[in-house]
C-alpha cells in the first residue's frame, strides 16, 4: 500500500484515512477489521473489500468519487462495505446508466455531483427521478449538466406518461431522444409538451400515441402537430374521441391522418379548390374514414364541386346531408350487376343537393 495513513491497534485491526494507492492488492490478505475515514475512490474501496474477509467500517468516510457503475456497486451491499447514509458523492465518466443514478441518488441523502456526464442513457421512469424529481442545483439532491444528452431505450410498445417525457425534456437543453417506438399516453397537452413544445421536446418520431383527454380550444392545431411529430399510430379515447372538430378539409385530414378512433362532430368550413374538386374528394373520403361523428359542411366546403368515382364519391359523402355543389361521377361499379352502383347513387344523392352529372362508365 502507498501513500496511505495506516494505524494498526489491538487484534489487527487498520484504520485507513484518505485512501490512494497504486500497490497490487491480489498479493495482499486483511482478516482483521478495516475503518475508513476521509476520502476514497468507490474503485479503491471495492478492491480493498476483494482483499479482505471482514465488513469494511467506512461510516465516517465523508466522501467518494467513480464512476457511477462503481459509486452503485459500492452503496449496494452494505453487509460488506458499510457507508454513512449522508455519504457525498463526486460521479465520474462521460457517460452513465439513468439506473445506477438513480441508485445512486435513492441510496444516499447526501449530495450527488454528476455535472460532468456529457450523455445518461436509461428507462423514462428512471430518467425522470434522476432529472425531474431529484434534480438541481448545488445542496439539491443531485445535479446534472443542464446540457446533459439523454438517450431513452425502454423496450418496444412500453407504455409511459406523455408528462414524464416532458419533464425529462425541459430537464436539459440537450437532446432527448427516444430509441424504440413506446406508446405514450396523456392529455393532449402533455404530449404537445412532450413532441412539440421546444423547451420540453423529446425526439419519439416512431411512437405510438394515446390522447386520453382533449381541449375544446386550438385541439385541431395540437392534433396536427403531434401527427407531424411521429408516423406511429395515434389513438383517441374520452374526451380525445368525442371532442368536436371544426376547420379547413386540408387541416382536419392533416389532424386526422392515421386516426380512426375519433367520434365528435366535425365541421369543415373551408374547401380545397384544386384540381377540379379531386383533391378535396380525397380529403373528404380521408376525414370520414377516420371519424364516426356527424360530418357537416358550411361555406365553400358545402358549395365546392366534387369529381370522381362512384365509390370515392360514396365514401366521402358518407354521413353527409350538407353538401350543395354539383357532383361529377366519372366511373361506376359494375360489380352485382349494377346493384352495388345502383346504392351508391342512392347514397350519394342523399348527400347532395347539388346537380349530380354522370359520365364515362358511369
Amino acid at each position: 500500500l502507498e501513500a496511505m495513513d495506516l494505524v494498526i491497534s489491538g487484534e489487527g485491526n487498520l484504520v485507513v484515512t484518505d485512501i490512494d494507492y497504486n500497490t497490487d492488492l491480489t498479493r495482499i490478505k486483511v482478516t482483521g477489521s478495516i475503518e475508513v475515514s476521509g476520502e476514497a475512490t468507490a474503485s479503491e474501496l471495492l478492491a480493498l473489500d476483494l482483499v479482505n474477509a471482514n465488513k469494511i467500517d467506512a461510516s465516517d468516510l465523508i466522501k467518494s468519487t467513480g464512476t457511477a457503475s462503481d459509486l452503485k456497486n459500492l452503496l449496494d451491499d452494505q453487509q460488506t462495505i458499510q457507508t454513512a447514509s449522508n455519504i457525498s458523492l463526486l460521479v465520474s465518466g462521460a457517460e452513465a446508466s439513468l439506473s445506477d443514478l438513480n441508485f445512486v441518488a435513492a441510496n444516499t441523502s447526501g449530495f450527488v455531483n454528476a455535472i460532468v456526464h456529457s450523455k445518461v442513457t436509461g428507462s423514462v421512469d428512471d430518467g425522470y427521478y434522476v432529472l425531474s424529481t431529484e434534480n438541481g442545483q448545488s445542496g439539491d439532491k443531485i445535479q446534472l449538466s443542464s446540457s446533459v444528452e439523454v438517450e431513452i431505450n425502454d423496450d418496444a410498445s412500453t407504455e409511459v406518461a406523455a408528462s414524464k417525457l416532458a419533464a425529462i425534456g425541459a430537464s436539459t437543453t440537450g437532446d432527448v431522444t427516444v430509441i424504440n417506438a413506446l406508446s405514450i399516453t396523456g392529455s393532449v397537452d402533455d404530449h404537445i409538451a412532450a413532441l412539440d413544445t421546444i423547451d420540453s421536446k423529446v425526439i419519439a418520431s416512431t411512437s405510438d400515441v394515446t390522447i386520453t383527454t382533449a381541449v375544446e380550444t386550438d385541439y385541431l392545431s395540437k392534433l396536427m402537430k403531434i401527427n407531424d411529430a411521429t408516423s406511429g399510430d395515434i389513438t383517441l379515447s374520452n374526451s380525445g374521441a368525442s371532442t368536436a372538430l371544426q376547420g379547413s378539409a386540408s387541416d382536419l385530414q392533416s389532424g386526422l391522418s392515421g386516426i380512426l378512433s375519433h367520434s365528435g362532430s366535425v365541421t369543415i368550413s373551408e374547401a380545397s379548390t384544386s384540381d377540379g374538386g379531386k383533391d378535396y374528394l380525397a380529403q373528404l373520403k380521408a376525414i370520414n374514414s377516420s371519424t364516426s361523428g356527424i360530418i357537416t359542411l358550411t361555406g365553400n366546403a358545402a358549395a365546392t364541386d366534387l369529381n370522381g368515382s362512384a365509390d370515392d364519391l360514396q365514401a366521402a359523402l358518407s354521413g353527409i346531408s350538407s353538401h350543395t355543389a354539383g357532383v361529377a361521377l366519372t366511373s361506376a361499379s359494375t360489380s352485382d350487376s349494377g346493384v352495388d352502383y345502383l346504392a351508391q347513387l342512392k347514397s350519394i344523392n342523399a348527400s347532395t343537393s347539388g346537380l349530380i352529372t354522370l359520365s364515362g362508365s358511369a
